[in-house]
């Protein structure tokens, strides 16, 4: 007679009905079932952690050695095919400061940071208030709204989309796309190619035309601009789309997709760490 393995040595599937209807009850599960860190399994049966604990989380994002940002260190790329739908958020061979490391990462923060700092506090406080009074009127009719798929997940994106330099008429657009791309279910490889043109087409304009937005003051550094002087059209396919997104969205989204709103570590620290290697 065999035995059925216990609940905490069972990985959880971040998918399926019952994430997508009580994920509340899903999580809290797993902190019962495994504590701090969690066996879980994505699409495609890959093997995954979740860091669940607090204390957990900050030692993941706070130790870059043991811990890098490097995705090429993960040991599950040959499993991966070409249209797995969280690509675009621990995508492969991606120059985003998301995925950079050492000095190259803090160069291209640091032209980042400057770039957003020098947005007019007060024209980013009217941009917040003018979208955040558009979203309010156009649920305040109904008598009820699901508050962060209607509002929460969609006016910082719009906010974010204006500073940039896309116009108003584009930004509905490219909330549609980053949350696509951030959810990783089927329309996430759309939703990259998508903020991919959107985002090459913007920053020809502005190379073209200056103006007073974060994209024309990025690449007045010469390390930026050493990279973007002859953009040119991404090709439609998902590996060719990764640099401008995750750029995009490194400075305004959640470097985890909504399927892991803690931490999913998908293998990415130094080959021979503990979490480095694929759960049992």
């Amino acid at each position: 007679m065999t035995c059925p393995a216990a609940p905490e040595h069972q990985p959880v599937y971040l998918g399926g009905p019952r994430f997508q209807t009580d994920p509340v009850e899903l999580y809290r599960d797993m902190r019962r079932d495994h504590g701090a860190v969690a066996p879980v399994v994505l699409d495609g049966d890959v093997p995954a952690w979740l860091v669940l604990g607090y204390r957990e989380l900050h030692q993941v994002t706070s130790d870059p050695v043991l811990f890098s940002r490097d995705s090429e260190l993960w040991n599950q790329w040959d499993r991966i095919p070409a249209d797995w739908p969280l690509l675009p958020m621990i995508g492969r061979k991606q120059p985003s400061i998301l995925y950079t490391v050492g000095e190259r990462h803090r160069e291209r923060a640091a032209v980042i940071s400057e770039a957003l700092e020098s947005v007019d506090p007060f024209e980013l406080k009217g941009h917040a208030e003018r979208f955040a009074d558009e979203l309010i009127d156009e649920l305040c009719g109904r008598g009820s709204c699901d508050i962060v798929g209607e509002y929460a997940m969609l006016l910082p994106l719009r906010v974010l989309a204006r500073i940039y330099g896309f116009s108003d008429a584009q930004g509905p657009g490219l909330v549609t796309a980053m949350n696509d791309m951030i959810n990783g279910r089927e329309g996430a490889l759309e939703g990259q190619r998508h903020l991919a043109e959107s985002m090459f087409g913007l920053l020809a304009a502005k190379l073209a035309e200056p103006g007073h937005d974060v994209v024309s003051r990025t690449p007045s550094s010469p390390s930026v601009t050493a990279n973007t002087a002859a953009p040119s059209p991404p090709r439609r396919s998902p590996r060719s789309s990764r640099a401008p997104a995750s750029r995009c969205s490194s400075t305004g989204c959640p470097t985890s997709t909504s399927r892991c709103p803690q931490a999913t570590w998908p293998a990415a620290p130094r080959p021979g760490s503990a979490a480095s290697a694929p759960f049992p």
